[in-house]
């Protein structure tokens, strides 16, 4: 089970990283990005580029880690099946790269849309 874990984080990742380096090449004329959106649709605050495409992976990706790591390093026999735990996981990596690629889905349309004038 223990490789299993290592390769899903892993997995985990790697695709966080292909959608980083996606985003950045197509986001590189921004040098700030929205991080967080009001009711009326408008930004309410942004992030440099950079830091923006990381936080959001490495938040997500943090409740992964911490669960894979107490799993790994946990004393004594489970008592749940080797496959529920690999399910928790791989739906832990899934949830936080689908909140990711939402995320950058609000960013690149908001990039597309043109800034109106107040």
């Amino acid at each position: 089970m223990q490789a299993s874990i290592i390769v899903l984080v892993i997995l985990y990742l790697l695709a966080a990283a292909l959608l980083g380096r996606w985003a950045d090449r197509r986001l590189a004329a921004h040098d700030r990005l929205p991080m967080q959106w009001g009711l009326n649709g408008r930004p309410n605050w942004s992030a440099p580029r950079r830091p923006a495409l990381i936080v959001t992976p490495l938040l997500s990706g943090a409740g992964l880690l911490v669960g894979a790591v107490l799993i790994l390093f946990a004393s004594g026999e489970p008592n749940v099946r080797e496959s529920d735990i690999l399910g928790l996981l791989a739906a832990l990596a899934v949830v936080g790269i689908g909140v990711y690629a939402g995320w950058l889905a609000f960013v690149t349309r908001s990039a597309r849309t043109p800034k109106r004038r107040q």
